[in-house]
């Protein structure tokens, strides 16, 4: 397991390495979450995997379903090809893009996915801007599972610059408990329409410190007449961090 000393060092560097593999992407309780979600529906079409890393979760979750296609993107080009090493035994179409999940969605990629069934939105950190990004150039046109993963340690440097008030809607400039995480997520996908919350798994010690924690989530959205713009004005201000940009 990496240690959380050696994720500070890497989150440091201004030119660090892209992406590390996060000790969370292979919590067990991360993966039932997703399966439990990602049952719901009985066909998928798309499954659009951000910040996919080496393809953990896609293999033992969303491969298996069996959908017409699953999207891996990711920014560390090493990871995705040892994704695609795990995802060959799948006989599903595969499509890589060894990019961060901003860019991916700023250059028009999503307009090739009409049929987007899942969405997992991961970033190092609160995908919040991901989300944002997403919502705002893409509309729902069919019955389509949001899941997100949330987390971080408290304990490191990176994260005492960001601006927690404004990141999480909260009153104090602190990190959000775990349950106010929950509440966030509820609002704000609420806000885009969704219909179902699937169980939220609340973690802790989630990157193997005392200090870690992590949420998983998971909503189903449904296709509405107008399209939510971004669900909460406090959050258009995102502060990015100093070190490394949250993709």
């Amino acid at each position: 397991m990496i240690s959380e000393q050696l994720i500070e060092e890497i989150l440091a560097q201004k030119s660090a390495p892209a992406h590390i593999t996060k000790p969370e992407e292979l919590n067990a309780e991360k993966h039932r979450q997703r399966a439990e979600a990602a049952r719901y529906l009985r066909n998928h079409h798309t499954i659009l995997e951000l910040y996919a890393g080496e393809g953990n979760l896609s293999e033992k979750v969303y491969a298996p379903l069996n959908p017409r296609r699953m999207v891996l993107v990711d920014d560390d080009a090493q990871a995705l090809e040892k994704a695609k090493s795990r995802l060959a035994r799948f006989g599903v179409k595969k499509e890589f893009y060894p990019m961060p999940n901003e860019q991916f969605i700023k250059r028009g990629y999503l307009r090739k996915y009409p049929d987007i069934s899942l969405v997992d939105f991961d970033a190092y950190g609160s995908p919040g801007r991901t989300v944002q990004l997403f919502f705002d150039n893409y509309r729902v046109r069919q019955p389509m599972i949001a899941a997100l993963t949330d987390g971080f340690p408290t304990d490191m440097r990176p994260w005492k610059q960001v601006n927690w008030s404004d990141m999480y809607a909260l009153k104090q400039a602190r990190p959000p408990t775990l349950g106010e995480i929950c509440t966030f997520h509820d609002a704000m996908m609420r806000n885009l329409g969704a219909r179902r919350r699937f169980k939220s798994w609340r973690i802790g010690r989630a990157f193997g410190g005392k200090s870690g924690r992590a949420v998983y989530g998971a909503y189903l959205l449904r296709p509405v007449g107008t399209q939510a713009k971004f669900f909460h004005p406090i959050l258009s201000r995102l502060t990015s961090l100093a070190s490394r940009p949250t993709v």
